[in-house]
């Protein structure tokens, strides 16, 4: 069974993302740069955070996202997320991989997933970030 964490927004939105391993960053760096049109390094940088949070979520507000639907995520036009939301969901990724104080931090719950299919049963006890 795969370990998830469902984050709240400050929005109310709730995202599921799965438990990063080190392998995502490397393909996050991957894909960032089939998609990167130029050496410009803060430009990767953004790619790569898009890139990774595309890996990491599994469902937001409830709703199993596709690989169609998560490649759409962050393109242009695509108002899935605020970008206060957006900021909040980085550093839900940050929490994940052990980068951010817990201060202002989005609430996070754990819960259990079905390995691979990405299916989750929400019986989480209630973890403050």
């Amino acid at each position: 069974m795969q370990s998830a964490h469902k984050f709240t927004l400050a929005s109310g939105k709730t995202v599921v993302m799965r438990e990063p391993e080190i392998y995502d960053l490397e393909l996050a760096a991957q894909l960032a740069g089939q998609k990167a049109k130029e050496n410009n390094q803060i430009h990767a940088q953004v790619l790569i955070q898009k890139e990774t949070l595309r890996l990491l979520i599994l469902e937001i507000d409830g709703k199993k996202l596709s690989g169609t639907e998560k490649e759409k995520l962050f393109g242009r036009g695509d108002k899935t997320f605020s970008l206060v939301e957006y900021s909040q969901a980085l550093k839900a990724v940050a929490m994940l991989t052990g980068g951010e104080e817990a201060v202002g931090n989005p609430k996070m719950d754990l819960i259990a997933t079905k390995s691979g299919s990405g299916s989750s049963s929400h019986g989480a006890s209630d973890m403050p970030a």
